[in-house]
C-alpha cells in the first residue's frame, strides 16, 4: 500500500511541545534528503496526528519520513524550508521545544529564543510506499559497508554508474576509476544492488544503532523501522568489471600506522597540489610534495619492510581519504612499482581492500 502525506490548504493552528533532541536528530536527517533548489524541493512537511509528528522530504530520488512523539491532540499538517528550519532548531538548544502553528507560520520556541518560519505554500503530496515482507539486515554492518566502499565512489552525477555501491555475493564495492574499495563478508540482499552511496550514507546515518528493514519494491529501496522510512531508487546499468583493477601479489611491501600515515597525508597535502611522492629511506617511510615552492615535511614515518620497495606517486587527498574510512590500526601497503596500482589491506584479518592508481611525477 502507499502511505500519502498531503499538506492541506487551510492549516489548523495548533501547539505542540517536543524534546529537543528528538527534534533536532530528526531535523538533521531529514534535512539531508531536503537539500534541492527546484520547485517543490528543499522543503520539510510536517505532520501532526495521535500525539506524534511525522517530518518528511523528498529530492524525487530519495524519500525520507521519520516519526517521533509529541505532546498535543490536535491533526494538522504544515511545510516549512529546511533551509530555515534545521539552523532554527540547532540553536534552540533546549531540553523541551514548543511548535505553535497559526495560519500562515510556524514558530519554534525554546529556552529565551523564538524562531518564526513562513509556510510554504501549495506544498506538494510525499508518497512513501510501505510493505508487508521486508528483510532484516545489520544496520551496524551496512553503516561499515557505505563508509568504507563509499570513501572511492565517485561523486560526479555525468558518470552516475560510478556514484554507486555496488553490493552482490557479500562484498560492497566501489570506484571512481582512480580508487577502488571493497568490503569482504558484509550485507548481502539476497540480489546484486547498485545503491547510490550519498543516499546509502543518510540510510546509514539514520538507522544508526538501530534495527532496519530492506525491501526492494520495483527497483525503489526502502529501508524501515518502526519510526523511519526511507526510499531510495536504484541505480540500473553495468557496474564496471572491478575484479580486473586488483593488482596482482607484489613482491615488496610495508607495515605502517593507519593513523600517523592519513596524517602525514594531511599535513603533504596542505601544499597545494595532487601529486605526492611515497618512498622508502632506511626503515621510514617519506612522503613529500613540492607545489609553488612550498615543499612538505620529510620526516619519515617508521614502518616494518618486506623486500625492497619502489617509490610511487600518489593523490595525497584521494588517498587519505581511504584511510580515514577504515578502522585497522595499522596496514599493509603493496607495491608492485611506480606504474601500476598499489593495494593496501588490513594488516591483520580481511576485511577490505583498497587500492588507488599511481600519479606520474
Amino acid at each position: 500500500m502507499n502511505q500519502t502525506l498531503t499538506i492541506p490548504a487551510t492549516v489548523k493552528p495548533a501547539t505542540f511541545s517536543i524534546a529537543g533532541a528528538d527534534l533536532a536528530e530528526a531535523v538533521k536527517i531529514v534535512a539531508r534528503v531536503a537539500k534541492g533548489t527546484g520547485a517543490y524541493q528543499g522543503i520539510v512537511a510536517l505532520s501532526f496526528r495521535d500525539q506524534r509528528l511525522t517530518l518528511s522530504a523528498t529530492d524525487f530520488e530519495t524519500s525520507i519520513q521519520t516519526r517521533i512523539p509529541v505532546e498535543g491532540k490536535k491533526a494538522t499538517a504544515v511545510a516549512v524550508y529546511a533551509a530555515k528550519l534545521k539552523p532554527f532548531v540547532d540553536a534552540l538548544k533546549a531540553e523541551r521545544v514548543t511548535l505553535d502553528i497559526t495560519a500562515d507560520e510556524l514558530k519554534l520556541v525554546g529556552g529565551n529564543l523564538e524562531f518564526a518560519l513562513p509556510l510554504v505554500p501549495d506544498a506538494p503530496a510525499i508518497q512513501l510506499s510501505v510493505h508487508e515482507n521486508p528483510i532484516p539486515i545489520d544496520s551496524a554492518e551496512f553503516g561499515r559497508a557505505v563508509r568504507i566502499a563509499g570513501a572511492a565512489a565517485a561523486t560526479d552525477q555525468a558518470r552516475v554508474i560510478i556514484t554507486g555501491i555496488m553490493f552482490e555475493n557479500g562484498i560492497a564495492v566501489a570506484t571512481d576509476s582512480y580508487r577502488l574499495a571493497v568490503v569482504h563478508d558484509t550485507i548481502d540482499f539476497g540480489e546484486p544492488l547498485l545503491i547510490p552511496a550519498g543516499p546509502a550514507s543518510i540510510v546509514a546515518d539514520a538507522f544508526a544503532g538501530a534495527d532496519m528493514q530492506f525491501e526492494n519494491i520495483a527497483g525503489r529501496l526502502q529501508f524501515s523501522n518502526a519510526w523511519t522510512t526511507m526510499t531510495i531508487r536504484r541505480i540500473d546499468g553495468s557496474f564496471p568489471e572491478w575484479e580486473r583493477l586488483v593488482p596482482g601479489k607484489a613482491d615488496s611491501s610495508f607495515t605502517i600506522d593507519r593513523k600517523q600515515f592519513a596524517a602525514r597525508l594531511r599535513n603533504v597535502a596542505l601544499a597545494g597540489g595532487v601529486a605526492a611522492r611515497m618512498a622508502v629511506s632506511g626503515e621510514a617511510l617519506v612522503v613529500t610534495m613540492k607545489e609553488q615552492d612550498v615543499a612538505s615535511s620529510k620526516g619519515g614515518i617508521p614502518i616494518d619492510i618486506d623486500g625492497v620497495v619502489p617509490y610511487v606517486g600518489l593523490n595525497p587527498t584521494m588517498l587519505r581519504q581511504l584511510l580515514t574510512a577504515v578502522d585497522s590500526d595499522k596496514v599493509t601497503v603493496e607495491v608492485i612499482d611506480h606504474l601500476k596500482p598499489f593495494k593496501i589491506t588490513p594488516t591483520e584479518g580481511a576485511g577490505w581492500t583498497l587500492i588507488q592508481m599511481p600519479v606520474r611525477l
